[in-house]
């Protein structure tokens, strides 16, 4: 008689395992439910939605957007003045200062004007620099209006989407290829929470925003109330039964509501009320915690005025 394959026996497991969902689901009909509201303040208490997993896991928390991997000890024995140019990236043509910094291992090229700040390893080939793809850094000037940081922004998609940076000064040809997926995504969020706030008619000032934590987070929020007080999405939580007070405490077949307020600057704060929308499942409950991941949530919004955080 012939074993069961491979792909016999993986299906089989899938199916036992959503038949034993199933009972479980059956049994809980049967328990006493009731539903949690909770503060995402209290102890004991952790939710991440998943707009916010979007910015955090991009490290798009605080303004001004920056990133890079340029060590920051590194020190440069040589400096040279390039001078100033025009920079073409895709159809623009912008004019910028260009400034290269060398030592026994790397040459690095700074090129910047009044809205942002570039640098890229590189390499010189017959007069031709090139981007080597090792080192990056870029810097978003915090002094950008809403219209001229979605600018900046687009320049920055083209960038590190692959789009040359082409330049002529001083009998150096250059022509930067910088290809980064990992900040492209960045760049492309920043960019969409930009547009959706412009659509919604709030405006971005950054240099109003500096000491905001989680801003990109908070922004989105903000747009998206201008327009809809309620969306739907999914969210991961972590609730430690032992530090809740009893009738707080989760079971099986419970239903959870979790209310969080999130100050904004002193005049504003945005209050989310993330209702799960499936109830607590037994596979999600062990040693006193509930853990449960991408849950199905809506999410709705509510802006606060005057209340401080």
């Amino acid at each position: 008689m012939d074993e069961p394959s491979e792909e016999k026996l993986i299906v089989e497991e899938v199916e036992e395992k959503e038949e034993e969902r199933e009972v479980e689901e059956e049994i809980s009909k049967d328990i006493d439910s009731k539903t949690v509201e909770v503060g995402s303040e209290e102890e004991g208490i952790f939710i991440e939605t998943a707009p916010e997993i979007r910015c955090s896991s991009s490290n798009l928390l605080k303004f001004p957007l920056k990133s890079g991997n340029l060590p920051e000890d590194i020190d440069f024995d040589n400096s040279v003045v390039i001078g100033h140019t025009n920079v073409k990236i895709g159809e623009l043509s912008i004019p910028c200062y260009l400034h290269s910094f060398s030592n026994n291992k790397l040459t690095y090229l700074e090129i910047k004007n009044r809205e942002f700040k570039l640098g890229f390893s590189v390499v010189l080939r017959e007069d031709t620099i090139e981007a080597t793809n090792e080192y990056f850094f870029y810097e978003m000037s915090k002094g950008l209006n809403h219209i001229r940081s979605l600018e900046v922004l687009k320049i920055l998609d083209q960038i590190f989407s692959g789009i040359p940076l082409i330049f002529n000064v001083k009998l150096l040809f250059g022509k930067l290829e910088i290809e980064n997926w990992v900040e492209l995504v960045k760049i492309k969020t920043a960019l969409e929470i930009f547009t959706l706030a412009r659509e919604n008619h709030f405006k971005i000032q950054m240099n109003k925003l500096l000491d905001i934590d989680n801003v990109f987070y908070k922004l989105n929020l903000i747009a998206l109330l201008n327009k809809t007080s309620k969306f739907n999405t999914w969210c991961n939580f972590k609730i430690d039964n032992s530090k809740l007070p009893e009738k707080k405490i989760l079971n099986v077949s419970d239903s959870l509501i979790v209310k969080r307020t999130l100050p904004f600057n002193n005049k504003i704060s945005i209050e989310e009320t993330i209702e799960i929308l499936e109830p607590i499942g037994s596979w999600e409950v062990k040693d006193n915690k509930v853990i449960s991941r991408k849950k199905k949530c809506v999410i709705t919004l509510r802006k606060l005025r005057g209340v401080s955080c």
